[in-house]
């Protein structure tokens, strides 16, 4: 497993281990909670999972929700493990975002509570708390900036996430799980990017967090 999987699979995953007091007590099985892409059936049922990194596997009873047929989505996914297949206990997907060129004042810039990022795989998976008030419409984006190429040949692609509260009350913190998608800096037959740096707009001014690609 990679250093960037393997960072993101130790952010990523709650084990739950418990011992038992007495011979009769059940172990409970190990849940984990994991990124990943969710494939679905002609249906339009979840029938497969594939964790940031991992191999596919059947999910041992298909989603009962109505998606798209035949279509993969990202997702957070709470499952436990029984081998070759998963037993889903919840499925959360994932809005994907693409880095596009953005004039810096066509979007606000309201400040967000960096919580997490890690790479898996071709994406960058990210958790923020946007602060508002219950039920409120926030709006995100990520904006494409030229890159910065270091003495050494070395490429940075720079990307700013703006954040549009509307306005919003600051009520409380609202956990928020989103993916920007890394194939175009990754997969790009013109541009060669070694790391992506992203700034984000903190409660504490902007912060720069950088990844290796």
């Amino acid at each position: 497993m990679s250093s960037n999987c393997w960072v993101g699979f130790l952010l990523s995953v709650l084990a739950v281990g418990v011992l038992a007091c007495g011979k009769d007590e059940p172990v409970p099985d190990a849940v984990r909670f994991d990124f990943g892409e969710l494939h679905t059936d002609a249906s339009g049922h979840a029938v497969r999972f594939a964790a940031d990194c991992e191999r596919i596997r059947a999910l041992a009873t298909p989603g009962t929700q109505s998606l798209r047929p035949d279509t993969t989505y990202r997702a957070i996914v709470s499952y436990v493990s029984l081998g070759d297949a998963i037993r889903a206990l919840q499925i959360v997907r994932v809005p994907v975002y693409f880095a596009q060129s953005i004039p810096q004042f066509h979007f606000r810039g309201d400040p967000v509570r960096w919580v997490a990022g890690w790479r898996g795989g071709r994406y960058l998976n990210l958790r923020l708390d946007l602060p508002g008030s219950f039920g409120a419409k926030h709006s995100l984006a990520f904006a494409q900036r030229p890159p910065v190429v270091w003495p050494d040949g070395r490429r940075t692609a720079v990307v700013w996430l703006y954040h549009d509260a509307h306005g919003d009350r600051n009520d409380y913190f609202q956990d928020t799980y989103l993916n920007l998608a890394l194939s175009p800096y990754i997969e790009s037959s013109r541009e060669r990017f070694d790391s992506i740096a992203l700034f984000v707009n903190t409660l504490h001014g902007p912060e720069r967090r950088a990844f290796p690609l």
